[in-house]
């Protein structure tokens, strides 16, 4: 799968039917002001310093048994913030699919684990991110 992103971070798992996309398209000229002053994020991924998180375990989210049998495909786009911890918390449906694929989206999204962001004294920081899973059937 081709990605024409500035940047992005991208894991493909097993049969390569999901691709994670953190991406800074969707995020590029928002500032950090806020969450400096503050100093606790989250902080949005490429700007002020702060990096992108990646992708450390993120196994083939689930299909359902109605989903294969329609041979649906797409991709369900979240949002949520990529903690310190590297999990993901605080997701949101930006776009889902039908035949119960959002709800398999954001399961597996809450079992992944990523490397978490680094802001810009080098120390994990949280950040929100959009993140895309793509089903795909084996052809």
């Amino acid at each position: 799968m081709a990605v024409s992103l500035s940047h992005s971070v991208r894991c493909a798992c097993g049969l390569a039917a999901l691709t994670l996309l953190i991406c800074s398209a969707t995020l590029s000229g928002q500032s950090n002001e806020a969450s400096t002053a503050q100093n606790n994020g989250p902080f949005r991924p490429g700007t002020d310093g702060v990096g992108y998180p990646a992708c450390a375990y993120c196994p083939e989210p689930a299909y359902t048994k109605e989903a294969k049998k329609a041979k649906l495909e797409g991709s369900v786009r979240l949002q949520g913030v990529i903690g310190t911890d590297g999990r993901a918390s605080n997701l949101t449906v930006t776009d889902g699919l039908s035949l119960g694929l959002t709800e398999k989206a954001i399961e597996a999204v809450q079992h992944w684990r990523f490397k978490p962001a680094l802001g810009p004294k080098g120390k994990p920081v949280a950040v929100i991110a959009p993140i895309e899973v793509y089903f795909c059937l084996p052809r």
